[in-house]
C-alpha cells in the first residue's frame, strides 16, 4: 500500500521521538496500526465489491473492461453517425 522502506521508517520513528513524548510512543502507535487496519479493511471491502460488480456483468480483468470502453464507445459513435444531427446556421444580418 505504502512505498515505505527501512530507513524512511526509521527516520520516521526517531522524528516521532522529538515530537511525541517517549512514553506514549507506544500507544501512538498501537493507534495508528488500528487505524492502518480500519482504512486497509475499507479499502479491501470496496475492492471486493467492484470485483462482485465486474463479475455481474461478465468482466474478468482489464483486458475485459478496455474491450468494454472500446464497444461502448464504437456504439455511441455508430449511434451518433446514424442520428440525424442539428444544422448550426449563422444569424442573418451580420454581429
Amino acid at each position: 500500500m505504502f512505498d515505505i522502506g527501512f530507513q524512511e521508517l526509521i527516520m520516521v520513528f526517531i522524528i516521532s521521538l522529538f515530537v511525541v513524548d517517549p512514553k506514549k510512543l507506544p500507544e501512538l502507535s498501537r493507534k495508528l496500526g488500528k487505524w492502518t487496519n480500519v482504512i486497509r479493511g475499507g479499502m479491501n471491502e470496496v475492492k471486493t465489491h467492484i470485483e462482485e460488480e465486474f463479475k455481474g456483468i461478465g468482466l474478468k480483468g482489464d483486458d475485459d473492461a478496455r474491450s468494454l470502453i472500446k464497444k461502448v464507445e464504437s456504439a455511441a459513435y455508430s449511434q451518433s453517425a446514424d442520428s440525424p444531427k442539428d444544422k448550426i446556421t449563422e444569424p442573418k444580418g451580420g454581429a
